[in-house]
Protein backbone atom coordinates (compact mmCIF):
# COMPACT_ATOMS: atom_id res chain seq x y z
CA UNK A 1 0.00 0.00 0.00
CA UNK A 2 2.77 2.39 0.93
CA UNK A 3 4.67 1.41 -2.23
CA UNK A 4 1.64 2.31 -4.41
CA UNK A 5 1.44 5.78 -2.86
CA UNK A 6 5.14 6.40 -3.50
CA UNK A 7 4.82 5.15 -7.12
CA UNK A 8 1.83 7.44 -7.77
CA UNK A 9 3.63 10.42 -6.26
CA UNK A 10 6.72 9.75 -8.38
CA UNK A 11 4.60 9.31 -11.52
CA UNK A 12 2.76 12.57 -10.82
CA UNK A 13 6.08 14.35 -10.24
CA UNK A 14 7.58 13.03 -13.50
CA UNK A 15 4.48 13.97 -15.53
CA UNK A 16 4.49 17.43 -13.95
CA UNK A 17 8.17 17.92 -14.81
CA UNK A 18 7.56 16.79 -18.39
CA UNK A 19 4.66 19.23 -18.71
CA UNK A 20 6.78 22.10 -17.35
CA UNK A 21 9.62 21.19 -19.71
CA UNK A 22 7.36 21.21 -22.75
CA UNK A 23 5.87 24.61 -22.02
CA UNK A 24 9.16 26.35 -21.22
CA UNK A 25 11.15 24.93 -24.13
CA UNK A 26 9.01 26.62 -26.79
CA UNK A 27 10.86 29.40 -28.59
CA UNK A 28 9.70 32.86 -27.63
CA UNK A 29 10.09 35.81 -29.98
CA UNK A 30 10.64 38.97 -28.00
CA UNK A 31 8.66 41.90 -29.35
CA UNK A 32 10.98 44.62 -30.53
CA UNK A 33 10.34 48.15 -29.38
CA UNK A 34 10.01 50.49 -32.33
CA UNK A 35 10.96 54.13 -31.82
CA UNK A 36 12.51 57.03 -33.69
CA UNK A 37 16.22 57.80 -33.48
CA UNK A 38 15.37 60.97 -31.49
CA UNK A 39 12.24 62.28 -29.82
CA UNK A 40 13.46 65.88 -30.14
CA UNK A 41 16.32 67.57 -31.93
CA UNK A 42 17.76 71.11 -32.10
CA UNK A 43 19.10 72.29 -35.45
CA UNK A 44 20.37 75.56 -36.84
CA UNK A 45 19.27 76.96 -40.19
CA UNK A 46 20.77 74.94 -43.05
CA UNK A 47 21.61 71.85 -40.96
CA UNK A 48 20.38 68.40 -41.93
CA UNK A 49 19.35 65.46 -39.75
CA UNK A 50 18.23 61.92 -40.56
CA UNK A 51 15.25 60.64 -38.57
CA UNK A 52 15.21 56.83 -38.50
CA UNK A 53 12.71 54.27 -37.25
CA UNK A 54 14.68 51.93 -34.96
CA UNK A 55 13.84 48.54 -33.45
CA UNK A 56 12.53 46.83 -36.55
CA UNK A 57 12.55 43.04 -36.59
CA UNK A 58 13.82 40.94 -39.51
CA UNK A 59 10.21 40.25 -40.43
CA UNK A 60 9.51 44.00 -40.59
CA UNK A 61 12.54 44.62 -42.78
CA UNK A 62 11.55 41.85 -45.21
CA UNK A 63 8.01 43.18 -45.57
CA UNK A 64 7.09 45.67 -48.25
CA UNK A 65 5.63 48.09 -45.69
CA UNK A 66 7.20 51.54 -45.53
CA UNK A 67 6.90 54.48 -43.19
CA UNK A 68 4.57 57.30 -44.25
CA UNK A 69 6.36 60.54 -43.31
CA UNK A 70 4.83 63.99 -42.80
CA UNK A 71 5.94 67.40 -41.48
CA UNK A 72 3.75 69.79 -39.51
CA UNK A 73 5.42 73.02 -40.70
CA UNK A 74 7.04 72.89 -44.14
CA UNK A 75 8.32 76.46 -43.84
CA UNK A 76 10.57 75.42 -40.95
CA UNK A 77 11.72 71.94 -42.03
CA UNK A 78 11.64 70.24 -45.45
CA UNK A 79 12.30 66.72 -46.67
CA UNK A 80 15.70 66.30 -48.27
CA UNK A 81 15.60 62.55 -48.96
CA UNK A 82 13.16 59.75 -48.09
CA UNK A 83 14.10 56.14 -47.44
CA UNK A 84 12.08 53.03 -46.56
CA UNK A 85 12.51 53.53 -42.79
CA UNK A 86 14.24 56.93 -42.61
CA UNK A 87 13.94 60.50 -43.82
CA UNK A 88 16.54 63.26 -44.07
CA UNK A 89 15.25 66.72 -43.19
CA UNK A 90 16.81 70.16 -43.68
CA UNK A 91 16.15 73.20 -41.47
CA UNK A 92 14.94 76.19 -43.50
CA UNK A 93 14.04 78.88 -40.97
CA UNK A 94 13.67 79.40 -37.22
CA UNK A 95 10.68 77.72 -35.58
CA UNK A 96 9.46 74.32 -34.49
CA UNK A 97 8.03 71.44 -36.50
CA UNK A 98 7.03 67.85 -35.87
CA UNK A 99 8.20 65.06 -38.14
CA UNK A 100 5.69 62.22 -37.92
CA UNK A 101 6.12 58.70 -39.22
CA UNK A 102 3.24 56.23 -39.42
CA UNK A 103 4.17 52.54 -39.55
CA UNK A 104 1.62 49.72 -39.26
CA UNK A 105 -0.99 52.09 -37.83
CA UNK A 106 1.19 53.57 -35.07
CA UNK A 107 2.49 57.18 -35.00
CA UNK A 108 6.07 58.07 -34.14
CA UNK A 109 6.91 61.76 -33.64
CA UNK A 110 10.13 63.80 -33.46
CA UNK A 111 9.96 67.47 -32.46
CA UNK A 112 12.54 69.56 -34.33
CA UNK A 113 13.45 73.03 -33.06
CA UNK A 114 15.23 75.26 -35.56
CA UNK A 115 17.10 78.32 -34.39
CA UNK A 116 19.54 80.72 -35.95
CA UNK A 117 23.15 79.52 -35.79
CA UNK A 118 23.94 82.23 -33.22
CA UNK A 119 21.08 81.14 -30.91
CA UNK A 120 22.18 77.49 -30.94
CA UNK A 121 25.77 78.51 -30.07
CA UNK A 122 24.53 80.70 -27.20
CA UNK A 123 22.56 77.79 -25.74
CA UNK A 124 25.59 75.48 -25.97
CA UNK A 125 27.91 78.07 -24.38
CA UNK A 126 25.51 78.94 -21.58
CA UNK A 127 27.30 76.70 -19.07
CA UNK A 128 30.64 78.46 -19.66
CA UNK A 129 32.09 80.99 -17.27
CA UNK A 130 32.29 84.64 -18.26
CA UNK A 131 36.08 84.50 -18.71
CA UNK A 132 35.81 81.43 -20.95
CA UNK A 133 33.29 83.21 -23.19
CA UNK A 134 35.57 86.26 -23.44
CA UNK A 135 38.50 84.03 -24.36
CA UNK A 136 36.35 82.20 -26.90
CA UNK A 137 35.46 85.41 -28.73
CA UNK A 138 38.89 87.04 -28.24
CA UNK A 139 37.94 89.72 -25.70
CA UNK A 140 40.61 90.78 -23.24
CA UNK A 141 43.52 89.42 -25.26
CA UNK A 142 46.42 91.60 -26.39
CA UNK A 143 46.60 92.39 -30.06
CA UNK A 144 50.15 91.57 -31.15
CA UNK A 145 50.19 94.11 -33.99
CA UNK A 146 48.90 97.01 -31.89
CA UNK A 147 50.68 96.22 -28.65
CA UNK A 148 50.92 99.26 -26.41
CA UNK A 149 52.79 99.25 -23.18
CA UNK A 150 50.83 100.46 -20.20
CA UNK A 151 52.90 102.19 -17.50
Amino acid sequence: MRANIIKRAMLTLVIGMMFMGMTTSLPVNAASVRKLSASSKKLSVGQEYTVKLKGLSKKDKKSKKTVLWSISDKRTVVFKQKGKYSVKVRARQAGTAKVTGIYRGKKYTCKITVGNARNIEDEEDSDMECGEIKALYGYGQDDVRNRKSVR
